[in-house]
């Protein structure tokens, strides 16, 4: 069930941490954080920390993606777009070979190569150490696959264009959508009436 987190301690789970609104910070032992609403919300949210936030080994961070029009985070600010998102006004985000885990919807669809999602806003000081990357993406600019989808795992970049290697916000860019079976189907059915065409009308020529 989704809900609006107003919290002034610091959260320490070993389950599920999910939501919008604020907590003062929080650790995760073998848990999932889960900013923003449930799967079957179609809207993206934001969870706000306003102090240290860790996840261990064995934590995941889950985020939805494609939640809208495929709409990437304003290229200024990082927020916005239709990903859900860990804003950072607070403290540290650390991670320790934490996977990433992505809910990618098809309004992904929509979305243009090179498209680019702040999933974490802030206190991010991910560049390749191992405390502070995804178990599935050790290195900034790793790609991590989910379904039809590869995205770029970016670690230490700035939402306010100062480039990557450059800032604390952890950014997901879309490198390659693949076509579903049925686009394939089309795609290949419309090429050979096209071929098919063009012989005719070779042969009345």
């Amino acid at each position: 069930m989704d809900g609006l987190l107003t919290s002034t301690a610091a959260a320490a789970v070993s389950g599920e941490l999910s939501g919008v609104g604020s907590v003062n910070g929080a650790t995760l032992t073998s848990g999932i954080l889960a900013p923003g609403l449930s799967t079957g919300s179609s809207a993206a949210g934001t969870l706000t920390s306003t102090a240290n936030t860790s996840l261990d080994a064995n934590s995941t961070l889950s985020i939805r993606i494609g939640l809208n029009n495929g709409a990437p985070s304003d290229s200024l600010t990082g927020l916005g777009g239709d990903a859900d998102q860990l804003l950072m006004s607070g403290g540290t985000f650390s991670l320790n070979d934490t996977l990433l885990q992505l809910v990618v919807a098809a309004g992904e669809l929509s979305a243009a190569d090179g498209s680019d999602y702040v999933i974490v806003n802030g206190g991010a000081g991910g560049t390749g150490a191992s405390a502070d990357v995804f178990s599935n993406a050790p290195l900034s600019g790793d790609p991590v696959t989910f379904g039809n989808y590869t995205f770029d795992v970016l670690y230490a970049t700035n939402a306010a264009g100062g480039g990557f290697g450059t800032g604390n916000d952890v950014d997901l860019e879309l490198v390659a959508v693949v076509p579903e079976p049925a686009t394939w189907a089309s795609l290949i059915g419309g090429i050979g009436m096209l071929v098919a065409w063009q012989r005719f009308r070779r042969r009345r020529s």
